[in-house]
């Protein structure tokens, strides 16, 4: 039988799998400055070189900024779906802008019926109070308000799904 020699972890590997996982629940967003480093590593229970190893690694396949004197960041490409040069297709291209619509609406109709079944009560009321805002500033004729508050909206009912994919 092909056994292979059991090896622990290291231990920026199990820091790397931890601040994926926590990137992937939403609990650390695009954006977010994580604690300082001498924090971090007290919190994760590793050392700092431990902890850098594992910052390099999530910095090189994107998930991780960082800001010279500022600290540590979740990058903000999270947050994008489409790059620049694939959203001025869409503009360019009707059919493709149909396309993408005709998917949201699909796709958003499943989050939301997956919101109102796995959503908690927080997750419900933070919806409610969107739609109640989006309803506010319609009726201020305030459309760079409502497309903001659109936008929060549909990302509450996406994150009240609790599906990371979406």
């Amino acid at each position: 039988m092909p056994f292979q020699k059991i090896e622990s972890e290291k231990l920026a590997n199990a820091v790397v799998r931890q601040i994926e996982q926590l990137i992937l629940q939403g609990i650390l967003r695009p954006g977010e400055r994580l604690p300082s480093e001498r924090e971090l590593s007290e919190r994760l229970g590793v050392s700092r070189p431990s902890l850098r190893e594992a910052v390099a690694e999530l910095q090189e396949s994107g998930l991780l900024t960082t800001r010279a004197g500022a600290g540590i960041y979740v990058a903000e490409v999270l947050d994008s779906a489409f790059s620049p040069a694939l959203i001025r297709l869409f503009a360019r291209n009707d059919q493709a802008l149909f396309d993408y619509i005709s998917f949201r609406r699909d796709m958003e109709g499943l989050a939301a019926e997956r919101a109102a079944q796995c959503g908690s009560d927080t997750d419900l009321a933070v919806i409610q109070t969107l739609f109640s805002q989006m309803e506010a500033a319609h009726s201020k004729r305030n459309p760079t308000q409502e497309a903001q508050l659109d936008a929060q909206f549909h990302m509450a009912i996406i994150e009240g799904s609790h599906n990371v994919i979406m």
